[in-house]
């Protein structure tokens, strides 16, 4: 079968190979998945660029987003059968309840190989039955970003209609946590460096949104959406360069769930903003369990026409999930072997030109490399959780996407 491997974790994009590999079996209570869609992640590219946080296998598959059909059960299957749509659990063996210990040793795409490959071999409780009303390329997207979020604002946070979320920017996180606040009547609040994409953050649902360009105190912004209470839970993507300013935009009591880094490291964090609010401030791994999969995927519901988002090529129409509100994707079908390797390039170069354009804002790293800000008018381009960004499709090959 084909699929493509990366030697060991921060060995670039010119290293990512395409290469032939025995075509899987499935042993017991495993089953085999051909794979029709996979989707980027955030993590993809750290784990290509060797700055994700948790180490990956030498020679390993990419990425932890994808679907399929599965077509072949191991002994003592019971919960899928042949023909069944299936997403990949970001975390082969949590299939609910409490993480195991060991819950990082089983992370697609990094621990053990991804879905970039035709076949692959699931555990039966790492499986997620994708619904009729979702497509293999819409359920491609929802493992990552939409359960960590998901989780974050159900779990965590435990918030209920009327309530106020904090979202920052519009990458895959934030977009997919502003149409649950919206389904589940929450007020949204969101950020961004662009009118533009504000202007389609409203049409998705957000109640209050905020340029934090022209209003660099955004945390003060947010509090006044509210009514000078503050908000009651903030999804905190960004890291470093906004830390600070969620703990002084939530109210007294308020949560904090802490996702990702996108402006760097939060190493340091003044406790003094912490103590005098009363905030609770939670780090999340991304993905969580098959059960908490399960349930976004069911609830997602697909009605709205105008997610669909046209090949170029006649005849073939991707139904991608919500995708970022200023971002159009479009697939290319290839079968060359640097069609992968070319897609991430694309995303790469998009993370590149989003941090010299913003490098004069946030200085440089320890590595002299320019440190972006978080939310600039590109991360929706390079965040594509849940836009989709879709590089596999309907058995036709590997493919690369652009986006404008």
């Amino acid at each position: 079968m084909r699929a493509y491997q990366l030697p060991k974790g921060g060995a670039g994009i010119d290293a990512l190979t395409k290469v032939e590999r025995p075509s899987p079996k499935p042993g017991h209570r495993q089953v085999l998945v051909k794979v029709a869609a996979c989707s980027l992640n955030f993590r993809d590219l750290g784990i290509v660029r060797g700055t994700y946080r948790m180490p990956s296998k030498e020679n390993v598959i990419p990425l932890s987003d994808g679907a399929g059909e599965v077509i072949e059960v191991g002994g003592a299957v019971t919960r899928v059968k042949v023909g069944d749509k299936v997403a990949g659990n970001f975390f082969a063996r949590w299939p609910g309840g409490e993480p195991p210990l060991d819950v990082q040793s089983t992370a697609l795409g990094g621990a053990i190989d991804g879905m970039l490959a035709e076949y692959v071999v699931l555990e039966e409780e790492g499986t997620v039955k994708i619904p009729a009303h979702l497509s293999l390329e819409e359920g491609a997207t929802l493992p990552c970003a939409g359960v960590t979020v998901w989780h974050a604002m159900m779990e965590h946070g435990k918030m209920i209609a009327g309530q106020t979320v904090l979202l920052q920017g519009t990458g895959g996180v934030s977009v997919f946590g502003l149409q649950l606040a919206h389904a589940m009547g929450m007020q949204a609040v969101i950020t961004s460096s662009s009118d533009d994409k504000l202007a389609k953050a409203k049409k998705l649902g957000a109640n209050h949104t905020i340029n934090y360009k022209t209003t660099p105190d955004w945390e003060k912004a947010a509090v006044e959406a509210t009514q000078g209470r503050g908000v009651d839970h903030v999804v905190e993507v960004g890291g470093a360069g906004t830390l600070a300013k969620s703990f002084g935009a939530i109210r007294i009591g308020g949560k904090i769930s802490m996702i990702g880094n996108l402006s760097g490291a939060a190493n340091a964090l003044t406790i003094t903003s912490s103590v005098t609010n009363g905030a609770t401030n939670v780090n999340f791994h991304v993905g969580q369990s098959a059960q908490d999969a399960q349930l976004v995927v069911d609830g997602v519901s697909l009605s709205d026409p105008t997610n669909t988002i046209s090949n170029a090529i006649p005849g073939v129409t991707f139904q991608l999930l919500k995708a970022d509100p200023t971002t159009q994707v479009q697939v290319q079908i290839a079968n060359n072997s640097n069609a992968v390797a070319s897609a991430l390039n694309d995303f790469v170069n998009a993370y590149n030109t989003v941090a010299k354009d913003l490098s004069a804002q946030e200085g440089k790293d320890a590595t002299g490399n320019a440190k972006p800000l978080f939310g600039s008018p590109s991360l929706g381009l390079i965040q594509q959780q849940l836009a989709g960004a879709v590089i596999a499709s309907a058995g036709t090959g590997i493919g690369s996407f652009s986006a404008k």
